[in-house]
């Protein structure tokens, strides 16, 4: 593998690759829990937990953080998804212990002071304000509230406000507690770094911390019926979302639906482009997405347009889904997909940061994928491998369409 495995006394899983001409040094800490573990009435508690990650230490306040990343030409950062939390600082590769110092204590020793839980409250609030004023943040919410109902992938990652109001300290600290070191807690690195020099000061920092085996939440099937949800808003443009649910990264299909969806819609050239856009005229932006998750994941496409064009453009989305399962893609569609897929992965990492994201967070979802095995792998799917996964998930008679329109009449002529 060009990565190398490495167990603290402890178990906790090292990740590291060395990479000699690198200029930096990029940390990751993970943890395979995210929004899915919020617990009822408590939305938002792990996006909250994050926040309150960076509210001081022992040894350094908030603000004290931030001087000391920045006194080594850091960048800290952390974000929180449906099924994982990643802790993340690069710096230049000299700086490699300071930057430890900082990361390690910020994850090991978080106080979640009482006086500051009320300022991160309406931080957060905020961040829910700003992201309900931008209309694809709003709709894609919408539509996965819509595609997982009775489902925790349903649920906003930050939480409502309703809900983001009653998250007190207990709740804060007992979340952290009970997953924060959890049995899939990941540390990986990527960069100028030797393994010889790092393994050390992890097996001092974390080789002693107790982890804890809780079990995942029970979640119901996804099984949705076709459903169309429309919302109205202050906005000039329309955006439309149209997806159904599709298969999760440990699926042996992921890279198959890859590929498929350069097709249809991953690229300038692909058919769904061409047909909306420069055959038609019918919107600027066109764009497909497979979003995966572990044991979940969806395929959607997303236009934004004209509201007048809504039908016309959900035609033709249904009829390239089903041109796709009746038909074979040609062979020069299959080599620009898989080229210019392998030439996007490639260039993303060269980046020490993208190749220990990637890295991170497979692993964290107890995937050990080696990014350069997949690019072997993706050479070797075929016309027939696309349309299998066309027919596994495209399903025109059972879909959410999701829609965001002008509260007014369009000004437009």
């Amino acid at each position: 593998m060009s990565f190398q495995t490495y167990y603290l006394s402890n178990g906790i899983r090292v990740l590291i690759k060395p990479i000699p001409t690198s200029f930096k040094v990029c940390i990751d800490l993970l943890v395979g829990v995210g929004s899915q573990y919020d617990p009822v009435g408590k939305k938002g508690l792990a996006h909250f937990v994050e926040h309150m990650m960076f509210r001081g230490t022992k040894k350094r306040g908030y603000k004290q953080i931030s001087i000391d990343t920045l006194k080594i030409g850091g960048y800290l950062n952390a974000f929180t998804e449906r099924d994982t939390t990643t802790y993340t600082l690069d710096v230049p590769y000299r700086q490699m212990e300071a930057a430890l110092d900082i990361l390690l204590d910020l994850y090991t020793d978080p106080q979640f002071p009482e006086e500051d839980i009320e300022k991160e409250r309406s931080i957060i609030l905020e961040e829910i304000d700003m992201y309900n004023d931008i209309p694809t943040e709003f709709l894609m919410d919408r539509f996965m509230e819509t595609l997982y109902q009775d489902h925790p992938f349903g649920d906003p990652i930050l939480g409502t406000k309703s809900s983001v109001q009653k998250i007190t300290r207990a709740d804060v600290e007992g979340f952290y507690k009970q997953w924060y070191f959890d049995t899939t807690f990941t540390v990986s690195i990527a960069g100028r770094v030797e393994p010889t020099d790092i393994l050390p000061i992890l097996e001092q920092n974390l080789g002693k911390i107790p982890r804890t085996a809780t079990p995942m939440p029970v979640k119901s099937s996804v099984q949705p019926k076709k459903q169309a949800v429309r919302y109205h808003r202050e906005v000039d443009q329309a955006q439309m979302l149209l997806g159904v649910p599709a298969p999760g990264l440990e699926d042996p299909d992921r890279l198959a639906i890859q590929v498929m969806n350069a097709i249809l819609g991953g690229n300038e050239i692909s058919r769904l482009y061409q047909r909306i856009r420069e055959d038609n005229g019918l919107a600027y932006a066109v764009d497909t997405n497979h979003d995966a998750w572990l044991g979940e994941g969806c395929f959607m496409v997303s236009v934004g347009l004209d509201h007048r064009k809504m039908g016309e453009v959900e035609s033709i989305i249904l009829e390239e889904w089903e041109r796709m399962k009746n038909e074979l893609v040609s062979e020069e569609e299959l080599v620009v997909a898989r080229n210019s897929m392998e030439g996007s992965r490639i260039m993303e990492l060269e980046g020490a940061g993208a190749y220990n994201s990637y890295m991170g967070s497979m692993a964290v979802r107890g995937l050990l994928v080696d990014p350069e095995e997949e690019l072997k792998r993706l050479q070797e799917i075929t016309a027939e491998d696309v349309q299998r996964v066309a027919k596994r998930i495209l399903d025109t008679n059972h879909y959410i369409l999701a829609a965001l329109l002008p509260r007014r009449k369009s000004a437009r002529r």
